[in-house]
């Protein structure tokens, strides 16, 4: 009996080495390909979405706004923004969608008049289509998406202005979104990609160092759109493109 228990011990302790092994061998792997270009990989995390509800305006608001967003399973879609002012360009600005003669709240907090931003966003992710976002330069952005499986509008949220693009020419599109910076938060971008059945999120300055901070912005090349990110102590930030899942510097 105990050369039974002996050997099942000395079994489970070889399986688990090896898997120790195989790990270690991955992140040795992956740290000596980033050594090798200069790039490293980016930390993704799963991008809650979270389903708009039927709802209807206060009796004292009016319609300020319209912007017709195309169609979505067929049928009309559109953003509304409300108002109790509509004259005052600080007055808060409360956003809906309308949908099939129905309208959907786009999240609690509302936005000023004078600052909103509404872009029109083209993307399919599998079964989710992006339609639209909306946000300012100070603020998150709200992106709203059609779920075509359940029928269902979905939204997300972005740290700054968000749209479409394929950054890595693979064929697969990614949601970039890129925050300007306010006060001491500085400059970043957000890359959002469909991968393994969902939404992930990563950002190219994940943590910032406040004796040494770094920011990041989205700049154009003739080779396409590439991620710059550099420290507010040095003249010349570095270039970086992404490569499924990874920065890799140029």
């Amino acid at each position: 009996m105990r050369v039974k228990l002996m050997l099942i011990l000395i079994i489970v302790i070889s399986l688990s080495a090896a898997g120790c092994g195989e790990k270690q061998g991955k992140q040795s792997d992956s740290a000596e390909r980033a050594a090798q270009d200069g790039g490293h990989e980016l930390t993704f995390n799963r991008v809650s979405l979270n389903e708009l509800h039927d709802t209807k305006p206060e009796v004292e608001w009016i319609v300020i706004r319209t912007v017709d967003l195309g169609t979505a399973d067929g049928k009309p879609i559109s953003m509304l923004l409300y108002s109790e002012d509509s004259q005052n360009g600080e007055a808060d600005v409360h956003a809906m969608i309308r949908h099939a003669e129905q309208l959907y709240e786009l999240g609690a907090n509302p936005f000023q008049l004078r600052q909103t931003e509404i872009r029109k966003l083209e993307g399919s992710f599998h079964d989710v289509i992006i339609i639209a976002g909306i946000g300012t330069n100070l603020t998150v952005w709200n992106v709203v998406a059609f779920n075509k499986s359940s029928g269902k509008l979905l939204t997300f949220e972005t740290i700054g202005s968000p749209e479409v693009i394929d950054l890595d020419a693979d064929g697969q599109t990614e949601l970039v979104a890129a925050f300007e910076g306010t006060h001491l938060n500085f400059p970043n971008v957000e890359i959002i990609r469909f991968h393994n059945g969902e939404f992930e999120s990563a950002q190219a300055v994940a943590a910032q160092n406040p004796e040494d901070p770094e920011y990041a912005r989205l700049a154009m090349q003739s080779s396409g759109t590439v991620i710059e990110i550099g420290k507010l102590r040095d003249e010349r930030p570095h270039r970086y493109k992404y490569e499924n899942g990874r920065l890799v510097e140029m």
